[in-house]
C-alpha cells in the first residue's frame, strides 16, 4: 500500500485527518476526490514521516445525509511501515 485513501459511495462533505504520536496534524483533506484517489502518501510538507502509529479523524455526510464513518467509529489509528 503506498497511500492511505478512503474508498466509498456517495461522499458529499468530508474532512479527514491524520495526527503523529504527538498529536501534530499531519496531513488533512475535506476533498471527497483527493481522498479516494490520491490520499495520505506517508509524507508532511514533502518530508516522508517515520514509521509508527498514526492517528486518523473524519467528519462528514454522505449524499443521503448519513454520517460517514468507518465500523461505526469516527476516529482510529494506522501504521505507517517504510
Amino acid at each position: 500500500n503506498d497511500a492511505v485513501m478512503l474508498y466509498g459511495f456517495g461522499l458529499q462533505e468530508i474532512n479527514f485527518r491524520i495526527f503523529n504520536r504527538w498529536g501534530k496534524e499531519i496531513w488533512s483533506t475535506t476533498d471527497p476526490i483527493e481522498l479516494v484517489t490520491t490520499g495520505w502518501d506517508g509524507t508532511s510538507n514533502g518530508e516522508d514521516q517515520p514509521t509508527g502509529t498514526y492517528v486518523w479523524t473524519m467528519t462528514g455526510t454522505t449524499i443521503t445525509g448519513a454520517t460517514v464513518t468507518f465500523n461505526d467509529q469516527n476516529k482510529g489509528t494506522l501504521l505507517l511501515r517504510r
